[in-house]
């Protein structure tokens, strides 16, 4: 391949990232919002099923309590994570969503069928 082919392809490329830099730019104002209401639905969504939901290991009825305690217990393993390897970039899925006031049973919700199921628990390292 000649030297003069090679640069109109670069300058193809370089135009097409231009491009897509743009489009995202102009379309952020939209993407942004969805994203934002997306997450509320999904929460509010939790929040629905956890406020239903009997735990199975006590009997209690779970409440907006359960998911403020999911939600500290959440911030305290970031908190500690971020702590121990304060240089590292974490790719992080959150798996407590909800904690039995009464026995405190973690439990983690699935997007699947909108259900929350008993966290398995994992050894600390």
């Amino acid at each position: 391949m000649s030297m003069s082919r090679l640069s109109k392809r670069l300058k193809r490329r370089k135009g097409f990232g231009f491009l897509i830099t743009v489009l995202f730019v102009l379309l952020l104002p939209v993407i942004l919002p969805i994203a934002l209401i997306q997450d509320r639905l999904r929460t509010r969504r939790i929040a629905k099923v956890v406020c239903g939901f009997i735990c199975v290991s006590c009997g209690a009825t779970l409440g907006m309590e359960a998911v403020r305690l999911g939600d500290e217990r959440w911030r305290a393993i970031i908190a500690d994570l971020h702590s121990r390897f304060p240089d590292t970039r974490f790719r992080i899925f959150r798996d407590i969503h909800a904690i039995c006031p009464k026995c405190e049973l973690e439990y983690m919700y699935q997007d699947v069928d909108c259900s929350l199921v008993v966290r398995p628990q994992r050894e600390c390292a």
